[in-house]
């Protein structure tokens, strides 16, 4: 819609509307005031009175008085700050095929004349400089002068958030964790979907990605939307998946439902999520080709900004069978496959598989939910949930579904995607352990040294990449560079970062400074729409966390030179995987031991 059809249509006359903007603003200010809304500190750092920013109700009865007294009042500010305003600026970005071409050219035609500028002379200091600044890089810094924090500051105790579980009249249970959230209710919904066909599977982002915006019951999806908006803070559906803290190769595949709502409106947030589940709709085509081709052009674009990530995620796939799926699901895979059906005329197989997914995964045969509200509204909560439950009492398991691929078997691959950019994503990954496993926060601590005290000195200062770092979870150990202008020396520099580690070129005042980075991550401060989380959706209870936490504080400079020689140095026998995204290698073309990926 554009901002001459707002001008003209007389939008205030939509009984929808003033209460759509009174929902937004209402729900918006109580989320806010969680965390003090941004608005309000602007306002107090520009010589404000912060308690105008949170005068909402006065804001709220003057908008609805203007509105009664000038129907056209929202018409009036459109054409006053947008249609009508000079003071604006119109850009106009065309792609040009030899961008990359021209800008190579255009570098290396300044390099050439500040070169024919330069003595001998000139060029001897600039050489001293370089080698000056090599040196600089070398030296150990001494921060000393500096305040700092000490592990024995820190807390021993993990922070625990009570969590009870109420099991609905169909079984479901039902985590709830009493948590001030100003009157906002959080809710979550995980269902098993292990069971999809492996042929569904492939489209299963798609269908979490359009659930809710194509249309469900009697709404098409701009009346689906509408309402959505009206009574909510949105209604989200991804794809989880976690490995399991204890058994090797399990892991939990699920789709989740989540959204947040104002307590008032919790009633109507269930009847949404009953007709979206119940009764979902895909039969508008030409609405699924927008989205599809909305999500192809998010996920080509994302590439440049998260190249690491899918780098990471191609060079794990090969090492467990959860970071296998993960990739098909959310890695370069799934970018081509959107690509590929972005350029179909006719949806009509996509529909079919998207029907058939429904019919698989809605029927919740193994489900847990999760609602974080105020301690005063959780008891007609969980009743409202309870209702809303009921129709699952048929065929209903309580039992966590862990998926166990003991027949899969890692093994090494090196891939290099060609994509037309100018720098490079390199990775390495290699096994590790699950989240019980005594080395695991070992290899976590270990991770934070490699990235702080040698990876960002080689690849990020030496090297002129962006960023670069190592990291420990999933079941495996990743190494990463992030918009890297060289390739296959970076992957030189994982292996030298491996045999620094082993060789235990650190010290145990970095070992006391990685502890400290990983407790700061531990203990960020998580929101109440967040707490209880961990043990709903991984099932890491208390005492697990303690553990950790334990584990974290006695790990010595001798454990992680075991476990990097253990884990990390390579041999044959140990699988690697190794992902390069970036420009054409000629050196890699003829190479059989690469698997050449054209995107």
């Amino acid at each position: 819609m554009t901002v001459r059809t707002v001008s003209l249509k007389n939008v205030s006359k939509l009984p929808e509307c003033s209460s759509y903007l009174l929902h937004f603003t209402s729900l918006y200010f109580h989320v806010c005031l969680l965390f003090f809304c941004q608005g309000v500190s602007c306002l107090w750092n520009h010589d404000g009175n912060p308690v105008d920013g949170i005068s909402i109700n006065n804001r709220l009865q003057e908008f609805t008085k203007e509105l009664k007294a000038n129907p056209k009042y929202l018409q009036d500010k459109v054409k006053q700050y947008f249609k009508d305003n000079p003071h604006k600026l119109t850009l106009v970005m065309r792609p040009d095929e030899d961008y990359d071409k021209k800008l190579q050219e255009e570098e290396n035609t300044r390099l050439s004349a500040i070169r024919s500028t330069l003595s001998e002379e000139d060029k001897m200091q600039l050489h001293k400089r370089g080698l000056e600044l090599l040196e600089k890089q070398m030296c150990t810094e001494d921060l000393s002068c500096l305040p700092t924090i000490h592990v024995a500051d820190i807390e021993r105790d993990i922070v625990r958030v009570p969590t009870t579980i109420h099991h609905a009249s169909s079984g479901v249970p039902i985590y709830c964790c009493a948590q001030p959230t100003n009157e906002i209710t959080y809710l979550n919904l995980l269902a098993d979907t292990s069971h999809l066909p492996d042929d569904l599977k492939p489209y299963l982002p798609l269908f979490t990605d359009i659930l809710t915006k194509m249309g469900a019951g009697i709404w098409n999806y701009k009346e689906l939307s509408q309402l959505i908006d009206l009574y909510t803070g949105g209604l989200g559906c991804s794809i989880f998946m976690s490995n399991h803290h204890t058994e090797s190769n399990s892991y939990e595949q699920c789709i989740r439902l989540s959204s947040h709502s104002l307590e008032r409106n919790f009633d109507k947030t269930l009847d949404l999520w009953q007709n979206v589940i119940s009764r979902p709709n895909f039969s508008d085509k030409d609405r699924l080709k927008t989205l599809i081709r909305m999500i192809a052009s998010d996920m080509a674009s994302s590439l440049p900004s998260s190249g690491h990530m899918y780098a990471m995620g191609q060079a794990s796939s090969t090492l467990s069978p959860s970071a296998q799926w993960k990739e098909l699901f959310s890695g370069v895979t799934q970018v081509n496959m959107m690509k590929t059906l972005a350029e179909l005329d006719d949806v009509d197989e996509v529909v079919a598989k998207l029907e058939q997914i429904a019919g698989h995964v809605l029927n919740f045969k193994n489900v847990r939910v999760s609602v974080n509200a105020t301690e005063e509204a959780m008891e007609s909560t969980v009743h409202k949930l309870d209702t809303f439950l009921q129709p699952l009492s048929q065929e209903f398991s309580t039992e966590r579904v862990l998926v166990n691929d003991s027949k899969f078997q890692p093994h090494s691959k090196q891939t290099h995607i060609e994509l037309p950019f100018t720098v490079n994503y390199v990775s390495m990954s290699v096994p590790s352990v699950r989240y019980t496993h005594p080395d695991s926060s070992r290899l976590t601590i270990l991770a934070k040294i490699l990235s702080s005290k040698f990876l960002h000195r080689e690849i990020r200062e030496k090297g002129g990449a962006y960023g670069s770092g190592a990291l420990s979870g999933d079941n495996t150990f990743n190494f990463f560079s992030y918009r890297d202008p060289n390739s296959l020396q970076t992957l030189d520099v994982f292996d030298r970062a491996i045999e620094w580690a082993v060789s235990g070129q650190f010290t145990d005042e970095h070992v006391n400074e990685a502890k400290i980075s990983c407790f700061q991550q531990i203990d960020k401060p998580v929101p109440p729409s967040s707490k209880g989380l961990a043990y709903y959706l991984h099932d890491l209870t208390d005492a697990l966390r303690q553990a950790n936490r334990d584990r974290i504080f006695a790990t010595t400079k001798e454990d992680l030179v075991q476990v990097a020689n253990e884990y990390l140095h390579r041999s044959a026998a140990k699988p690697t995987g190794i992902a390069l995204l970036g420009p054409h290698l000629p050196s890699l073309a003829e190479d059989s031991t690469w698997n050449i990926l054209k995107s």
